[in-house]
């Protein structure tokens, strides 16, 4: 999925899916919700201390085995991985913001995550976490309008996930993507 180009710098070859398809709408409409501050502005799961709960009564066991499509798995496994972060960081985040001292996380990922999150890591050759490049931010933008991806300035770039909403998290990581784009 990586190669050193003009076009792309150590960006992936192919753009990130920006949306999974409706076989996989629990997944999508999830990670909308979990965001801290949703994109209408409105608490999501995370902020309301919901998103453990939501995680093991609104997502299935999803089959991944047979998924061949490249860009789809790793969009699926982008996905998964924040899923897991966000579920085992969930009651740290919670109690850092009744005491500003992290508490601790979950220790286990329930089978809705954990079983195609490490069938997805298998597919793509990693380890079953979120990280830099295969998750978090080379495999999290969409670009808007028609600039070449070497050319555009990270205010038009558009974040897939995230795990706030705010704009230090959507410039950390557009940020990231234009610098590698360029960095051929």
């Amino acid at each position: 999925m990586f190669r050193v180009t003009r076009e792309r710098g150590f960006l992936p070859v192919q753009d990130p899916l920006e949306r999974l398809p409706a076989k996989y709408a629990m997944v999508e409409e999830l990670l909308r919700d979990m965001r801290i501050t949703k994109e209408d502005g409105k608490p999501g799961l995370l902020a309301t201390g919901e998103f453990g709960d939501a995680v093991l009564t609104r997502l299935p066991i999803i089959d991944v085995d047979a998924v061949e499509d490249l860009q789809l798995v790793h969009a699926l496994f982008r996905d998964y991985c924040f899923l897991a972060s966000a579920y085992l960081l969930e009651p740290a985040h919670l109690v850092f913001l009744q005491t500003g001292q992290y508490g601790p996380a979950r220790t286990r990922l329930p089978a809705q995550i954990a079983v195609p999150l490490c069938r997805l890591a298998d597919k793509v050759g990693a380890r079953p976490f979120l990280e830099y490049g295969l998750s978090y931010a080379l495999f999290n933008y969409e670009l808007i309008g028609d600039a070449k991806l070497n050319e555009v300035p990270p205010k038009d770039i558009r974040i897939i996930r995230l795990f706030e909403g705010s704009d230090d998290e959507t410039g950390f990581i557009a940020v990231h993507v234009a610098m590698v784009a360029r960095s051929n």
